[in-house]
């Protein structure tokens, strides 16, 4: 674990290595009798405490499939203590501030500009490989409770840039949400979690369905302006 830190810090810049490095951690966190053994390890709770501070994050070219992996590993490691509840918090405060700044943004010129975008292609990233390793339902919805106050910022940065690829991402991360991954989604009689999930998902879905039906495209960038985003919303 210690080499896997080192090389997160130092060769942040090296995607290979880096995807490597993430493998191995993929591995490590996907068994349950070693992802709960080095849960105990002074590495794993310094990662889990400062996750966000890793340099490879920054990088552009890490942004596809290494966050994803990263926050899915982390995902598994946080889950593998039964104390998870009281370190959710705080393993969430740096996604929370930065949902707060989008919450403060109020005119659809502010969620076109690139330093947004950047923000948002790399935020649902993170959320998506987290929400991808939420396989029991408690865990799930300790991550839904937490998300649902920012669906407003879900829809605004989906009906902002609806035009933009990184409208893709978020969708992709609302195609998680509505996943029923080991019956995750399984509702108790007086919960309306699952009214709540139907209606935000709905919402974006219809939103982000009837400005990309209008969006006039070329016949050659039909699947990639229209296509795409219409087949991860089915």
């Amino acid at each position: 674990m210690l080499h896997s830190i080192s090389n997160l810090k130092f060769w942040a810049q090296d995607t290979f290595i880096v995807s490597e490095t993430l493998n191995l951690f993929s591995d490590l966190t996907s068994g349950y009798s070693s992802v709960r053994i080095i849960r105990k390890l002074e590495t794993s709770k310094y990662i889990l405490s400062n996750h966000y501070n890793f340099q490879f994050l920054e990088v552009p070219e890490n942004y596809k499939k290494n966050r994803i992996s990263y926050y899915s590993s982390l995902s598994r490691l946080l889950f593998a203590d039964d104390t998870y509840e009281n370190e959710f918090d705080e393993f969430f405060k740096n996604h929370d501030m930065k949902l707060k700044e989008l919450e403060k943004l109020n005119s659809i010129e502010s969620f076109r500009q690139d330093n947004v975008r950047l923000l948002i292609e790399g935020l649902f990233r993170d959320l998506r490989g987290f929400t991808m390793t939420c396989t029991q339902k408690r865990n799930f919805w300790l991550f839904f409770d937490w998300i649902y106050p920012y669906h407003d910022v879900i829809l605004r940065a989906v009906e902002s840039n609806y035009d933009h690829p990184v409208s893709i991402t978020v969708l992709r991360f609302v195609a998680e949400l509505a996943n029923n991954r080991s019956s995750r989604l399984n509702f108790e009689i007086t919960s309306a979690n699952g009214i709540l999930l139907f209606r935000e998902i709905s919402k974006i879905i219809c939103t982000y369905g009837n400005l990309i039906l209008n969006r006039i495209t070329t016949e050659d960038r039909k699947y990639a302006e229209k296509y795409k985003g219409i087949i991860v919303c089915l």
